[in-house]
């Protein structure tokens, strides 16, 4: 049995500025684990060991999230709609259905088996602080979500799954199957909420001779942004927000990054030493196979026949809060590929492949990251592939800086990447791969001689300048060879100065300037004037005079944003990593490879130009609006609460928001969607977790921001008190002294742990 004491909280009024220092501290503490709650609703947890810690990050966690925690835990144990009904359109009941089918909970069982006692220890003392938390505060949640409770140290991992392996890795074959049930080859589109900046330059590089590392990871705005206000949310909802933790471990680690919530993995961070972000890469390690089906369930495989595999599944869908419940019954059919997701009414299915299924050290992997004390250790911790995802870009307190692109890349067997973009035949057993490209075959850069790396969800050939790979050095399949115009402005900025400055990094990850107004307007706006046309005059004038950017007070920027629309004739999603993020016709001169800081450029169809330029013109005398609009009028950042039932959305807070799409190559990322409320475009993705760190010789110095918040309980003021700093393009410092952590204190706890 596991011995667990709560000691309860205390809150400070005040504490002096003669606190005593980290040092001395954590080298005469007890066994007790302090929990030291800041201003901003970030607690700094100081234990003696690794256990201990992550008890008291549970527990963190639940203080913070506690709904949506459990409702994240209820979506990848595929149980949501047993839990909170069959939602909008059996929304909920088709979650579970695709959770069943992959094999979820019963894989994150496994692992928890299989990925060892030392991970187990941490999952188990991560669900303990959990489950605690919940037994001494039950009467705050509600008692439908409390009914999620106890929750299991395997749920970690299954929420993992759902995250990276079914969301992120699995978001474009899941895009391609609904394609396909629509007759299409392929997904042109992808509705995808992710993305990412990152960068890191060497001493050599740095105005202070420090190596400095920006993060910023561009997902979803979590539980608290755009809500549909019919009740209770959609499975899924919350899966990606991030929550913010300072871990001190005396001689182990003093690592300040985020974690999303239902998981104890701090995915992106850094310790005294080192530290690193991800950003979405585009390998296709989620491939769909096309199975022409033939006398029942049978299909071809080279020269053999062979029969879906077939088993009884069924769930429980229950009226929202009650026991009163169905059960439904379906059936989980798979090839040789994997399991089934998609039928069609010709006889064909859609089996799908997941490469990393294997990967069930995660929690493992990222510790061992976040204990690293040098790039050797940090290399060894990362090279265990756990996380079978992302790009990573590093740089520690030596000098080093790394980008790999890294993730379980399925060798392929002829072709490029465009080869392997839609759906595969499944009848071609040669599509299947069977092994993934080894750790030391992976494209990465360590210390190039420009001095810096960048990824802004670029391929690896352009990750620093002067390239320092080649595509001809590997595989046609292993990526994509584009640099699209956000990757551009980063790497411009990089080399815009000999010497950089933490303020220079700063400044150009907060950049809304618009690129491609830099590409289009030198063409656009003679072509306006050479029409005659008084709007059109009207409309070139703007958009001289404006400063071709999207910070709330520039004027012109939703006059070129209707223009592109128009002219590109559609105000879709940008298209997947991988696919420019406008048509290259839509370009005098489409990008090039052999000049990827200059390419695109251009007005390509000027007449369609023109037309567009009149239609965005006639757009805005519609809707009653000046030419010369402030972006902030239109586009808005507003977050929202729920009540105690976590129904009934609220707006809480509501700022005009500076940052715009992919397609405009602007640095600072806001993806956008309509309001049917007041008609404005209202932020839904984009900028969330921001870290801009200089390792110095005596440890790391940060600035971070987490744009909607560290909480999401209903009541917390934790939900908008960054907002106000990111409307002002400002950070907050990353209070990680104890000195400084204890001038800027809300409460102070005490936990104990003392494991099995």
């Amino acid at each position: 049995m596991h011995r667990r004491h709560f000691t309860a909280a205390v809150a400070l009024a005040a504490l002096t500025a003669c606190s005593t220092p980290l040092q001395s501290t954590t080298a005469t503490r007890a066994s007790a684990t302090e929990i030291l709650w800041d201003n901003y609703g970030v607690p700094h947890i100081y234990a003696d060991d690794a256990q201990a810690a992550y008890y008291a990050f549970g527990r963190a966690q639940m203080e913070n999230h506690a709904e949506l925690l459990l409702l994240n835990i209820a979506s990848a144990r595929g149980r949501y709609a047993e839990y909170f009904g069959a939602g909008k359109n059996d929304e909920n009941v088709r979650s579970d259905m695709d959770v069943l089918t992959n094999g979820v909970p019963e894989r994150a069982v496994q692992w928890l088996t299989s990925g060892g006692e030392e991970q187990r220890a941490l999952l188990s003392a991560f669900a303990d602080g959990v489950n605690d938390w919940a037994e001494s505060n039950r009467d705050t949640i509600d008692p439908a979500i409390a009914r999620v409770l106890p929750i299991k140290p395997s749920d970690s991992l299954a929420l993992y799954q759902l995250s990276v392996h079914y969301s992120f890795m699995g978001a474009r074959a899941y895009t391609n199957a609904k394609a396909w049930q629509a007759g299409q080859k392929r997904a042109e589109i992808s509705n995808s909420a992710f993305g990412s900046n990152a960068y890191a330059i060497t001493p050599k590089k740095s105005a202070t001779g420090n190596a400095m590392l920006i993060g910023n990871p561009h997902i979803d705005l979590g539980a608290v942004g755009p809500q549909r206000d019919d009740g209770f949310p959609a499975a899924r909802k919350g899966l990606f927000h991030w929550m913010e933790a300072h871990l001190v471990i005396p001689g182990k680690t003093n690592f300040t990054g985020v974690a999303f919530v239902g998981s104890p993995l701090q995915a992106i961070g850094f310790n005294d030493n080192l530290g690193w972000s991800h950003t979405v890469n585009a390998i296709q390690n989620a491939d769909v196979y096309d199975l022409k089906l033939e006398d029942g369930d049978k299909y071809r495989f080279g020269n053999q026949t062979l029969a879906l595999t077939k088993r009884p599944a069924s769930l429980k869908v229950c009226d929202f809060g009650t026991d009163q419940c169905e059960a439904r019954s379906f059936t989980i059919a798979s090839s040789i590929h994997g399991p089934v997701i998609a039928r069609r009414g010709d006889s064909h299915a859609l089996a799908l492949k997941i490469a990393g299924l294997d990967t069930d050290r995660p929690a493992l992997q990222y510790w061992r990251m976040m204990t690293a004390a040098n790039i050797t250790q940090f290399e060894s911790a990362f090279s265990m592939l756990q996380m079978p995802y992302f790009n990573v870009i590093y740089a520690d307190r030596d000098g080093h800086i790394m980008h790999v692109d890294a993730g379980r890349r399925p060798v392929r067997p002829w072709g490029d990447y465009d080869t392997y973009r839609g759906i595969l035949d499944g009848s071609d057993p040669r599509l299947l791969w069977k092994e993934t490209v080894a750790w030391n075959k992976l494209p990465q850069v360590r210390d190039p001689v420009g001095g810096f790396v960048q990824n802004s969800n670029d391929s690896p050939w352009t990750s620093t300048f002067p390239a320092a790979l080649k595509p001809s050095q590997f595989p046609a399949w292993m990526s994509f060879n584009l640099m699209d115009l956000r990757p551009q402005q980063s790497a411009l900025a990089l080399l815009a100065k000999p010497r950089l400055t933490m303020d220079d990094l700063v400044a150009a990850k907060q950049s809304t300037r618009m690129i491609l107004a830099d590409r289009w307007l030198p063409d656009l706006i003679p072509l306006a004037r050479k029409s005659g046309d008084t709007d059109l005059l009207a409309a070139a004038k703007v958009l001289e005079s404006w400063d071709r950017r999207a910070d709330t007070d520039s004027k012109g920027a939703v006059l070129f944003d209707r223009f592109r629309v128009a002219y590109v004739a559609t105000d879709a999603p940008p298209p997947p990593n991988g696919n420019p993020t406008t048509p290259p016709e839509m370009f005098r001169t489409a990008f090039n490879p052999a000049r990827p800081l200059e390419t695109p450029v251009g007005i390509g169809q000027p007449e369609r130009a023109v037309l567009a330029l009149r239609e965005a013109v006639q757009s805005m005398q519609k809707d009653k609006l000046p030419l010369d609009i402030e972006w902030g009028a239109i586009h808005r950042i507003a977050l929202t609460g729920r009540d105690k039932s976590w129904r009934n959305p609220r707006e809480l807070a509501n700022y005009p928001s500076a940052g715009s799409m992919d397609a405009y190559g602007g640095l600072r990322l806001v993806k956008y969607v309509p309001s049917p409320a007041d008609g404005k475009m209202r932020a839904a993705a984009g900028e969330g977790w921001i870290q801009a760190i200089e390792f110095q010789p005596d440890g790391a110095k940060a600035q971070v921001l987490l744009v909607y918040g560290n909480a999401s309980r209903p009541g917390s003021p934790h939900i908008v008190d960054q907002l106000p700093l990111f409307a002002e393009k400002a950070l907050r410092p990353a209070w990680r002294d104890r000195r400084s952590i204890e001038a800027n204190l809300s409460r102070r706890e005490t936990v104990d742990y003392s494991g099995k």
